[in-house]
C-alpha cells in the first residue's frame, strides 16, 4: 500500500489590517503615500486643511504621459452606509474637480461587500461613467490587498510586529534596521533633548541674577529675529523746480537726494551695524529708516 500525502500544517498570515485604529489624519496620509506608489502617477498631494471646502476629495494626483488628473476621497469613520456612498459621489460632483478630473477613489476604513453598499457602489459608478469619471474604491479589502506589496508602509502606520504577521517574517528582516513609526518619534525626542543639552552646556549664556531664574535662559529663547522691516520705492514727483532750480524726479536731483540721505543716515546705519543688526540686499533694509524717525529709541 503506498503511503498517502504527508500531512500539510497550514499557516495563514494575517489577512486584515486595523485601519479603523488609525487617526482619519493617519489614513489620509496613508492613501496619499498609496497613490504615490502607482507607476502613473507622477505627483500626488493632500488637497485643502481641516476648515476649508475641498469639493469632496481629499487628495489630487497628475498621472504622467496624459497629464489625467486622479483624486481620492478619504473616508474614516464609525460608520459607512449606502448614503455615505452617495453623499461622497455628490458632492464630488458639485465642486470644479468633476470636470478636471477622470477617475475618482473612494477610500474608507469599512469593507464594502456587504449587498447594500455593494449594489449603491454599482448606481453610483453609472452616475460617474455618465460624467465621464471612473468610479473605483479602496475599501478596507482592497488596502488589505495592495498593502501586502508594501511592507514599509505597514511598518510606519502600524509597526514591525504586524509587517511580520501580516507580510511575512522575510518582509519584516528585508526592513533591516528600519526604525518603525513609534521608534522613529522616540528616536527624535531624544535627539532633540540630547542637542539642548549640548547647547546648553557649551552656550550657557548670560549670567541669570539669582532672584529672576535659577536655571540658564534657553538657547530658543535668547535671540530675537528682527521683524522691523523698511521698504522704499522711488517714485517721480511733479515736474516743478524748487528754490534752488532744481527739478525734482530728474537725475540730478535724485543724485543730489541720494548723497544728502548718505550723509545723514551713515552715522545712523554704523551705530545699527554694531549693535550687530544684520546688512542686507539693497530695496530691504532692515531697522534702518526706523530708528533715523525715532532717534529716542536710540
Amino acid at each position: 500500500m503506498p503511503p498517502g500525502p504527508l500531512p500539510i500544517t497550514v499557516v495563514t498570515q494575517l489577512q486584515s489590517l486595523p485601519f479603523g485604529n488609525l487617526h482619519w489624519d493617519d489614513f489620509e496620509k496613508l492613501c496619499l503615500r498609496l497613490a504615490r506608489s502607482d507607476h502613473e502617477v507622477e505627483d500626488a498631494r493632500r488637497y485643502g486643511i481641516p476648515g476649508q471646502d475641498q469639493y469632496g476629495i481629499d487628495v489630487f494626483a497628475r498621472r504622467a504621459g496624459t497629464g489625467g488628473y486622479t483624486v481620492y476621497q478619504c473616508k474614516k469613520v464609525e460608520r459607512f452606509g449606502p448614503a455615505d456612498i452617495g453623499a461622497a459621489v455628490e458632492k464630488f460632483l458639485e465642486g470644479p474637480w468633476a470636470a478636471q478630473a477622470d477617475r475618482f477613489v473612494l477610500c474608507t476604513s469599512h469593507s464594502l461587500a456587504p449587498i447594500q453598499l455593494a449594489d449603491r457602489l454599482k448606481t453610483e459608478k453609472e452616475r460617474m461613467a455618465g460624467r465621464g469619471v471612473d468610479l473605483t474604491t479602496w475599501d478596507a479589502d482592497e488596502l488589505d490587498i495592495l498593502m501586502k506589496d508594501h511592507p514599509e508602509l505597514v511598518d510606519d502606520f502600524f509597526g514591525r510586529p504586524v509587517v511580520t504577521a501580516f507580510c511575512g517574517p522575510e518582509a519584516a528582516a528585508g526592513l533591516g534596521q528600519r526604525l518603525d513609526g513609534r521608534e522613529l518619534a522616540e528616536y527624535r525626542r531624544r535627539l532633540r533633548n540630547l542637542y539642548a543639552a549640548v547647547f546648553t552646556e557649551l552656550d550657557p549664556g548670560l549670567p541669570v541674577p539669582p532672584g529672576v531664574s535659577d536655571a540658564a535662559v534657553d538657547l530658543r529663547r535668547r535671540y530675537v529675529v528682527p521683524d522691523v522691516t523698511g521698504r522704499w520705492r522711488a517714485r517721480r514727483l511733479p515736474a516743478r523746480q524748487d528754490r534752488r532750480g532744481k527739478v525734482p524726479g530728474s537725475s540730478r536731483m535724485l543724485r543730489w537726494e541720494a548723497r544728502r540721505g548718505a550723509k545723514y543716515m551713515a552715522p545712523r546705519l554704523r551705530r545699527v551695524r554694531r549693535l550687530g543688526t544684520p546688512r542686507t540686499g539693497s530695496g530691504s533694509h532692515w531697522a534702518r529708516g526706523w530708528p533715523a524717525r525715532n532717534d529716542a529709541c536710540w
